[in-house]
């Protein structure tokens, strides 16, 4: 069996194949670790093995539900609640096993809002992404980590921002005070020429979700995804261009034109006017 610190390697990579590991190999080695040796495993190393499933696309109802009893045992037991590492745990659940009872989740979230404060900023877009993907959170918990990430929006990457405006893009409860989208808007500016076409889609997508209709932001948007067209996927054109829709219709007119193009040039239609 594999060196349980060579396995967990493998959540710092989402390719097995750079160790020569099959599935079945990581499967094995997983199954032999939570076999023979899961009540000496920290909840960081839980957490590890939670970012493992997710990069293996493990659908596995024992192992999810295994972990989740060990870390709640772990956490009720020791008090261990390290907020980083419990957000990492609250969104491989929420990506690859949303699936397990609610009050696995709920445990998580009281831990997670008593540690707030302590959040690094990645852990903060993570939760807050991941709140907006379960549509699930109290409103006193939303609230709290609405608050903090008003107190560290300025230090975040434009992955971060991206992130957490992708989550409002997902769930309107989030992210609806004035001074959280006045203090997003200053951000987004600020760090929007760093950004790649990604997270500028998923900025934008967050923006309009709380109408906040910046000129500067979205003149910037389209000039940017114009020039880079020809690699842009077909579904990012289409969503560039429903955001720019409900901005300024004449943003959104090229965005359209090549929408049209390429359903001309696959067959779906054929050639006609816009409008």
């Amino acid at each position: 069996m594999m060196d349980i610190k060579h396995l967990l390697q493998l959540s710092k990579k989402a390719d097995a194949k750079l160790y020569g590991l099959t599935r079945n190999n990581i499967l094995e080695n997983i199954q032999f670790l939570i076999e023979n040796s899961l009540d000496r495993l920290t909840i960081t190393t839980l957490s590890s093995l939670t970012i493992i499933g997710t990069n293996i696309k493990l659908n596995n109802p024992i192992f999810w539900n295994t972990l989740a009893t060990d870390i709640l045992k772990k956490a009720n037991k020791t008090g261990e609640h390290n907020s980083d590492t419990l957000s990492i745990i609250y969104f491989n659940y929420v990506t690859s096993y949303p699936y397990i009872p609610n009050d696995f989740f709920k445990n998580l979230e009281k831990r997670l809002v008593i540690g707030a404060r302590f959040l690094n900023y990645r852990s903060i877009s993570q939760t807050i992404w991941s709140f907006s993907k379960r549509k699930r959170a109290e409103e006193s918990t939303i609230k709290t980590f609405e608050n903090t990430s008003i107190q560290k929006l300025k230090f975040m990457n434009y992955a971060d921002l991206g992130q957490i405006c992708l989550g409002l893009s997902m769930y309107p409860a989030f992210g609806t005070s004035e001074e959280f989208k006045k203090e997003l808007e200053i951000v987004v500016l600020d760090n929007m020429k760093s950004m790649d076409n990604l997270n500028l889609i998923f900025v934008g997508k967050g923006l309009v979700s709380r109408k906040i209709f910046s000129e500067e932001f979205f003149e910037y948007l389209s000039l940017k995804t114009y020039k880079d067209m020809d690699n842009l996927h077909n579904v990012s054109i289409k969503e560039i261009a429903y955001i720019l829709a409900e901005v300024n219709k004449d943003l959104e007119l090229p965005f359209l034109e090549r929408m049209q193009e390429l359903k001309i040039k696959s067959g779906l239609v054929k050639e006609e006017h816009l409008y």
